[in-house]
């Protein structure tokens, strides 16, 4: 999956995107999803240096978790992403403590981790609407959901198999 936002600027752009692929030398072992813990329904005060979010989506079967991608805009301040065990158990599994809009990646762990069915991926973000933040274009402005980078987004992405197609 590769998902591009492009912003308007008011003059023709030339679009510089490349991507390159490597194809397997063997047959595959499964299917990698993708998967989103979203929020779409919050609202950044004015002038509010850390504005919490949150977001929570179960994974259905039994599978095998690769990485985590955070997503939010340019006022996005940190995301960390938690597990929540159907036992009761929480793991605090991935955090990025300074979200850059310029720096989206993908944070492959290091040995990937298998969950059993009913697992929560539970997503905790914070933004930051303040005059501190260098990249905020209105400090001013209630902030929501939108495509736009002036908008902001909460997504929390992560890569995963499923056990049962393998």
């Amino acid at each position: 999956v590769w998902q591009i936002h492009y912003t308007p600027t008011g003059k023709r752009e030339k679009d510089l995107s490349k991507v390159g692929m490597i194809f397997a030398d063997e047959p595959i072992k499964g299917i990698m999803h993708t998967a989103m813990a979203g929020n779409s329904r919050f609202r950044i005060p004015p002038h509010d240096p850390a504005y919490k979010v949150e977001a929570t989506r179960t994974i259905r079967r039994d599978a095998t978790i690769y990485s985590f991608t955070p997503h939010m805009h340019v006022r996005g301040k940190s995301m960390d992403f938690f597990l929540q065990y159907p036992d009761g158990r929480e793991s605090h599994v991935c955090s990025i403590p300074k979200y850059d809009f310029n720096w989206q990646q993908d944070y492959k762990l290091v040995e990937p981790l298998k969950v059993p069915g009913g697992t929560k991926v539970h997503v905790v973000a914070y933004f930051d609407n303040s005059e501190g933040n260098p990249y905020n274009p209105d400090p001013s402005v209630e902030v929501t959901w939108g495509e736009q980078t002036h908008e902001e987004m909460l997504l929390g992405g992560y890569f995963l198999t499923f056990d049962d197609e393998s």
